[in-house]
């Protein structure tokens, strides 16, 4: 499956499908979002949650974004947030 094919998918779809067959690499949280990196094929995929406004008992990061790229020399600049999150002062 490439990007535009992935795009034709509705949200929902996408949501079951990304982690299923798509390979998880990492994850990065802020203050306003989460976001989940995939790999799949020759993509990456981002898989974004925000928390609910609500945030009452047993509230959960809610999906609300889903935005792929293919993984080429240009795509570096999109992958850098994680990269700057890894440490390894433990190995």
């Amino acid at each position: 499956m490439n990007v535009q094919q992935l795009n034709e998918l509705t949200f929902s779809e996408q949501l079951v499908l990304i982690p299923i067959k798509g390979r998880f690499i990492l994850e990065r949280q802020d203050s306003d979002h989460h976001v989940k990196l995939y790999y799949w094929g020759n993509h990456f995929i981002e898989i974004y949650y925000k928390w609910p406004l609500n945030r009452g008992l047993g509230a959960h990061w809610e999906p609300y974004q889903v935005s792929a790229f293919v993984d080429d020399a240009g795509c570096a600049d999109r992958l850098m947030p994680y990269v700057e999150q890894l440490t390894l002062g433990g190995l």
